[in-house]
C-alpha cells in the first residue's frame, strides 16, 4: 500500500511538472521577471493561473501575491525562491502612482531565499517602490527594490515587472 501511494504521488508530481513553465511577461504572457544582483530571474508556474488577489472594499485596497522564482542558471528545486507581495492602501490603488515599499507597515515585499540545506527559508525584507500599470482582471506592475539578507549580503532587484491574473475578492 505504501509503495502504491509513493508511486501515485510521483505520478502526480510528474504530471504537474509537465505543466510548469518559465513565466516571463516580457515574452507576451503572464508572470514575473526581475534582475536580482544582475541575474535575470523569472517566475515558474502554470500560465493562466491565478497568482494574485486584488481586494477592494470600503475605499481600502489590498494586493497580495506569492510567486515562485528561479534564475536562468538554477536547475534544482532546492534553488527555488519566492517573492511575496503584500500591498495595503487606505484608499483605492491608483495606476501609474509610485507606492513606497518599506521594511514594515502597509506595503511590504519580501524575498524568501533557501538556506544552505534547503530545508527552510531566510526572509529578506525589501524597500523601494512599486507602480501599478493595470488593476483589472490582469494586474500589471513595475517595481525596483533592495534589501540586506543574513550576513549583510545585499540584494538589488531591478527592472521588475509582473503581469498576473487576479482572483478578485470584491470590486
Amino acid at each position: 500500500m505504501k509503495i502504491f501511494r509513493t508511486l501515485s504521488l510521483l505520478a502526480v508530481i510528474l504530471t504537474l511538472s509537465g505543466c510548469v513553465r518559465d513565466m516571463d511577461p516580457f515574452e507576451g504572457g503572464d508572470g514575473v521577471r526581475v534582475n536580482i544582483n544582475g541575474q535575470k530571474c523569472v517566475m515558474i508556474g502554470i500560465p493562466g493561473g491565478y497568482y494574485a488577489t486584488l481586494d477592494t472594499k470600503d475605499d481600502e485596497c489590498l494586493f497580495q501575491s506569492e510567486v515562485t522564482m528561479m534564475t536562468g542558471f538554477m536547475s534544482r528545486y532546492q534553488d527555488l525562491f519566492y517573492l511575496d507581495f503584500d500591498i495595503r492602501e487606505n484608499d483605492i490603488l491608483v495606476k501609474d502612482k509610485e507606492y513606497t515599499v518599506s521594511y514594515s507597515g502597509n506595503k511590504v515585499i519580501k524575498l524568501m531565499l533557501p538556506n544552505e540545506d534547503a530545508s527552510s527559508y531566510t526572509e529578506v525584507k525589501l524597500k523601494g517602490w512599486i507602480s501599478f500599470l493595470s488593476l483589472g482582471q490582469v494586474v500589471e506592475a513595475r517595481f525596483e527594490l533592495e534589501g540586506s539578507g543574513s550576513g549583510g549580503k545585499e540584494y538589488s532587484l531591478r527592472h521588475g515587472f509582473l503581469r498576473l491574473h487576479q482572483e478578485a475578492k470584491r470590486q
